[in-house]
């Protein structure tokens, strides 16, 4: 979910180290970012006006639903046990790649869910700095049935996708020259999970590109004697380490292996040295 120069975000930490965002769209069509010390008093009394404002909206969404969202615990179970498995142990000519799933119930009066998957990697330079980055995956979005929460959902995960992902991402990267490895953690992965409330889906609805001839799209507002948005959205992350396999496809694999990528866990690179008949991933 994007928002253009007219929208502002506020973000609050929920419960669970999980990320509540209110989304303010376009208010009375005047909110402003003001610098709070130029400001004039009108503005200051305006943004205090809306900020008490969207707290109130906000403590009455998700912050008081009795249900949070949650992701399966079989999939929990499984990333924790396995990793995110997309690849088979084995370099031959013809790969042999997994399609994960994973699965997560709604939430009360989340109508929108957006899943993204977050790889998370160190770029080492010749000259010894360290840069470190992250690639997000947009895996799309689904909408649910009502917003009474408790509902089912689940997205199977493209092994071959990620790989070639990657690849489209990294490739033509200007400083690749200057890159000496690419490293990653045992938390490379994270799948985020956003729920947008049903007001906040309309409105990106109403939004998506246009493909009909007819161009001129409708009002949406939810503000009384104005015209803008109160939404919000509810964040929640989900960490996993890569299989021993998924590894080897990255380090090794036809798809990613120019990429650099290494494994510096000991633990994992005799693992996969062993499953393998002695491939090598290290970094020296």
């Amino acid at each position: 979910m994007t928002t253009s120069s007219a929208d502002k975000i506020t973000e609050l930490e929920g419960v669970n180290g999980t990320a509540i965002k209110l989304l303010i769209v376009g208010l009375f069509c005047a909110l402003r970012r003001s610098n709070i010390l130029t400001a004039s008093t009108e503005d200051k009394l305006f943004n205090l006006i809306i900020l008490i404002a969207a707290l109130s909206f906000l403590s009455k969404v998700f912050n008081s639903s009795p249900m949070r969202l949650i992701f399966d615990f079989l999939s929990k179970i499984t990333l924790q046990l396995n990793g995110f498995r997309c690849a088979d142990n084995d370099l031959a000519t013809t790969d042999e790649y997994f399609d994960p799933r994973l699965d997560w119930k709604t939430t009360l009066n989340g109508k929108r869910y957006e899943l993204v998957l977050r790889f998370a990697y160190v770029e080492h330079f010749l000259n010894g700095d360290t840069i470190e980055k992250f690639i997000d995956w947009d895996l799309g979005d689904q909408t649910s049935v009502n917003t009474d929460g408790g509902e089912n959902m689940f997205k199977v995960v493209s092994g071959s996708s990620f790989f070639e992902m990657l690849q489209g991402r990294l490739s033509s990267y200007d400083l690749e020259d200057q890159v000496v490895k690419r490293t990653f953690n045992s938390k490379a992965i994270e799948f985020v999970l956003t729920a947008g409330n049903e007001d906040l889906n309309t409105y990106m609805q109403i939004n998506e590109p246009v493909t009909s001839i007819v161009t001129e799209r409708p009002i949406f507002t939810n503000v009384e004697n104005g015209i803008g948005l109160f939404g919000s959205k509810f964040s929640r992350s989900l960490k996993s380490f890569m299989s021993n396999g998924t590894v080897l496809e990255l380090c090794r694999g036809q798809i990613t292996s120019e990429f650099k990528f290494c494994c510096d866990s000991a633990e994992q690179i005799i693992a996969i040295s062993n499953l393998s008949g002695g491939e090598l991933v290290g970094c020296n």
